[in-house]
């Protein structure tokens, strides 16, 4: 049985490639929304297929209007639309 926060190491490298792609995959994201934080935050603009375009710098609309289909970084935009209607219940005074 393991321990808590215990870091366990395999002893083949099997599953590596995975690995890293997973962590391209998620940094690529976060590099998209990185330069919408602080003070000096960026806007985006995102032009889907349709022709819409959306202008923001909040990091949950951005991640709904990629077209994200690695399934970690499905799961890291999965997150942050949860914390924001989460966040958003609180704001307007429902939770």
């Amino acid at each position: 049985m393991s321990k808590k926060g215990e870091v366990l190491l395999l002893a083949s490298n099997a599953g590596k490639p995975q690995l890293v792609s997973n962590i391209n995959a998620c940094t690529a994201v976060a590099n998209v929304v990185r330069t919408t934080l602080d003070p000096r935050g960026m806007d985006k603009l995102i032009h889907d297929d349709k022709g819409a375009v959306t202008i923001s710098n909040d990091g949950a609309t951005i991640m709904k209007l990629l077209d994200i289909v690695h399934p970690t970084t499905k799961i890291l935009a999965d997150i942050a639309k949860s914390q924001d209607s989460e966040v958003n219940v609180y704001r307007c005074g429902f939770g």
